[in-house]
């Protein structure tokens, strides 16, 4: 078992109605799903959900990064007819930000081994430019997430806010590697090919140093 980071999340950081943040049952209008539905329509049998998030530790900190940008922006989702998966998943969060392009949804993965290998070790998200981020793992249940199909997913859309009672953990980034991969595995990275994961780390993390020295040059 990975060990957890030394943090406290904050949740509802905007002080939004429970119900807003946490709906129950929440159904997209069926013309404007793009194809989404609940989880628990591919596992109805599912009491309970793990999902993943890759983030910033501060945004973890102050319940930011965990939170949805509307429910932040605006305190509340509004009705459920307007509420598209695309918009959220076709905008950069920087975009997502602003109350008019804010978004209900908060993007998860129910496949953790798609956080290791493509997005912290082959992409280096986390890790380089200087980046201080935490996985953070939060178990739901399937009505609260909308996905394109049931297994394990690269991304999920929780609906709201994770709550304290959903709340797990927060891992740090080089223990949750560590737990999910075989450490005498080659993986491959997008900057210097096929490297052994702790490699892949030490690589991604000496590229932020060297382009902050090159900042300050």
């Amino acid at each position: 078992m990975p060990k957890s980071a030394e943090i406290t999340p904050r949740f509802n950081p905007t002080d939004a109605p429970n119900h807003e943040v946490h709906p129950k049952d929440f159904r997209l209008d069926p013309s404007e799903d793009f194809g989404f539905k609940p989880y628990s329509d591919f596992h109805p049998e599912s009491d309970g959900v793990d999902i993943y998030r890759l983030e910033q530790r501060e945004r973890v900190v102050n319940g930011l990064g965990i939170t949805a940008s509307r429910i932040v922006q605006v305190g509340t989702l509004h009705d459920s007819g307007g509420l598209h998966p695309a918009d959220h998943m076709f905008t950069h969060p920087d975009i997502r930000s602003k109350p008019d392009k804010s978004t209900p949804y908060v993007s998860f993965a129910t496949d953790p081994d798609f956080i290791v290998r493509k997005l912290i070790l082959g992409l280096g998200w986390g890790l380089k430019d200087g980046s201080d981020s935490v996985v953070v793992k939060a178990r739901v249940q399937p009505d609260r997430i909308l996905a394109p199909g049931g297994g394990k997913q690269s991304e999920v859309l929780l609906v709201g806010g994770v709550s304290p009672e959903e709340y797990e953990r927060t891992y740090e980034i080089d223990d949750f590697v560590r737990n999910h991969i075989d450490p005498t595995e080659s993986v491959v990275t997008a900057k210097v090919g096929e490297v052994k994961p702790e490699e892949a780390i030490k690589r991604w993390r000496l590229q932020a140093k060297t382009s902050s020295q090159a900042d300050k040059r």
